[in-house]
């Protein structure tokens, strides 16, 4: 069987963990049981009230409570609805079906507090601290409860009686881990009220992870529950959000890394159409397995795991399947990560967390749906960070990510419609052309520009904005009428961000950024080593929200610095260090677009869009 192997966001993301748990073990005041990140500060979800009053408001399935405040440094008014449950608990029989409705109730719900996360497993975590040799990893636990009942969303609203765009957010998190209330870093659009001060209904969604949303067992009928979750939340906005103050006919989606796969796979789905209106993929591209090489490459591994966690040794049944509780997935999904840590040298996990197409959901190949027009006339933003690679390099080190680079590159290189798992032959590319491109082309970027390795840029042109899967995507939108298209880099100079620096994930620290100043100071001294960002950061933050809600607004992002944002093939690149924007002609460097062309025309390779 193929060793498997993992998309480049997982990484991203199990790096970001081992490097905040080295920075934060030393300021935990307890261990795997909880407690505060950061002594006398709190998560920006758990930040003292000013002015709160309930707000109840009438849903079709009864009544909610949330509450009205103004706090901290953004001093503006909103409405907070937490917790508020869009689907029936995933215990028992609703396990391994899509979301379920929820059984209406009389008494007022309580609203005011997060609501429970998908259970998380932190294999992968501790295994790629065992491969640094850096022993044990405290816990990974989500910010809030874990449970069944987590097919719930945050709504943060200027007000219960305006008709306002609304922003649903998708969180990230290889699929594997974090929330709808954020992760440690606490970013998530619910957490701060600042696009609510921009004149949007923000709504933050959960959906399963792991082996809960991402174990297909297609003969069993078990396929994409994720993506199930993530369709039945929308409709619940479509259904409910009038009540909130939100305009169900302008409802924008996006999210980033897994969360901005989901997006774009999202523009693929036929039961989504209806669903939203505008769309911004951050950090993301579609990464979606053909039901045959699921069955074929990944489901054995899968149904291994779960015997191991029952003692079952006989044939996977659905009757088994629906015989696990929550508890004993998580055991599976950390046994998986294990076996595949063992067997086949895997530096992180989680292990082939993908949507799948072949099913009533995703019935065809993503990026052939959409540009046979599967997401005509919807407006998207393609947004990535300029050194994607930075946050990788930080948590693991050049010689591993060397490694991963040329995975990555192997992987983009194979052509639409295949997956990674798709032997070389099968893709129908000539022998030995995959490996022979990567070394050209980490050799080319080498000589282009000495300021970073050659794989670390490979990396980012890959999977940035300009890259080969963005690109894809954009191709594939061009083709089916989506439009129009804008494309963004943001980047942090090393001087406002000398940790996080413009890697995965800075998008969500500039757009998520707390409004609570204790924690806003906390986040400035770990990143920035000082008390406060500078008033460049600031200016950037809210000029980027400013940005994406005029974006929600009217289906084109607003002036960006006093400049405007065309349409593809042009790119902003939107910098910490300057008051203005830079504007170029074409998304990809000109030199690095040359030299890829030059080298898959070598070797008989597809170029993508680029």
């Amino acid at each position: 069987m193929p060793i498997h192997r993992q998309a480049v966001s997982a990484v991203a993301a199990a790096s970001l963990a081992v490097y905040l748990f080295k920075r934060l073990r030393s300021a935990r005041e307890s261990d795997d049981d909880g407690g505060s990140i950061c002594p006398g500060v709190e998560l920006v979800g758990n930040a003292p009230d000013i002015q709160p009053e309930r707000v109840r408001v009438e849903t079709s399935k009864g009544p909610v409570l949330g509450f009205r405040r103004s706090r901290g440094a953004s001093g503006g008014i909103a409405v907070h609805f937490r917790g508020l449950p869009f689907a029936a608990s995933t215990a028992g029989t609703n396990r391994w079906i899509g979301p379920q409705p929820r059984a209406p109730w009389t008494e007022p719900l309580d609203c005011t507090t997060y609501g429970e996360a998908c259970r998380e497993t932190t294999a992968e975590i501790q295994g790629l601290a065992k491969q640094f040799g850096k022993g044990k990893v405290s816990k990974l636990e989500a910010s809030g409860r874990v449970g069944d009942d987590c097919l719930n969303l945050n709504i943060v609203t200027p007000s219960v009686t305006g008709v306002l765009p609304v922003m649903v957010w998708i969180h990230g998190g290889s699929n594997a881990i974090s929330s709808n209330h954020g992760n440690c870093l606490g970013w998530s659009p619910t957490t701060s009220e600042y696009f609510a001060q921009a004149g949007v209904v923000s709504v933050s969604i959960n959906y399963r992870q792991n082996m809960h949303g991402f174990a297909h067992f297609p003969s069993l009928g078990v396929t994409n529950l994720a993506l199930r979750d993530m369709l039945g939340a929308l409709q619940w906005v479509q259904d409910e959000i009038r009540t909130f103050g939100g305009d169900a006919s302008n409802v924008t989606i996006y999210g980033e890394s897994a969360g901005g796969v989901g997006v774009a796979t999202l523009l693929a789905c036929p039961g989504a159409r209806m669903l939203f209106h505008k769309a911004i993929v951050q950090s993301g591209a579609i990464s979606a397995l053909s039901r045959l090489d699921y069955r074929e490459h990944v489901e054995p591994d899968y149904v291994a795991a779960i015997a191991k966690a029952t003692g079952c040794r006989e044939e996977l049944t659905r009757s088994a399947l629906d015989g696990l509780d929550g508890e004993k997935v998580a055991f599976a999904a950390g046994a998986l990560s294990n076996s595949l840590l063992k067997t086949h040298h895997i530096l992180c996990s989680p292990p082939d967390y993908h949507h799948i197409f072949g099913d009533d959901v995703l019935p065809r190949e993503p990026h052939q749906a959409i540009a046979a027009g599967s997401a005509a006339g919807k407006p998207v933003m393609l947004i990535s960070t300029a050194s994607e690679s930075d946050i990788m390099v930080m948590g693991m080190g050049k010689r591993i990510m060397s490694w991963v680079a040329s995975f990555v590159a192997r992987f983009a290189l194979r052509g639409v419609g295949c997956s990674f798992l798709t032997p070389p032959d099968e893709a129908g590319l000539p022998s030995g052309a995959l490996r022979s491109a990567v070394a050209d082309l980490t050799a080319g970027f080498d000589a282009i520009d000495t300021r970073q390795p050659g794989w670390q840029r490979l990396v980012n042109y890959l999977f940035g904005t300009c890259g080969v899967a963005v690109s894809r995507l954009a191709e594939a939108l061009g083709a089916g009428g989506a439009g129009p298209l804008h494309a963004g880099l943001l980047e942090l100079s090393p001087e406002e961000s000398p940790k996080l620096c413009s890697g995965h994930g800075a998008d969500c620290f500039v757009l998520f950024r707390s409004d609570t100043p204790q924690y806003d100071r906390y986040l400035a001294e770990m990143f920035c080593g000082r008390p406060a960002f500078a008033a460049s950061f600031d200016t950037l933050c809210r000029s980027t929200v400013a940005s994406w809600a005029a974006f929600a607004r009217s289906g084109r992002p607003g002036p960006f610095g006093g400049c405007e944002w065309p349409p593809l093939p042009a790119c902003l690149r939107l910098r910490s260090d300057s008051p203005a924007p830079e504007l170029s002609e074409h998304a990809a460097d000109s030199k690095e677009l040359e030299l890829w062309r030059t080298v898959c025309d070598r070797y008989g390779l597809p170029r993508g869009r680029l």
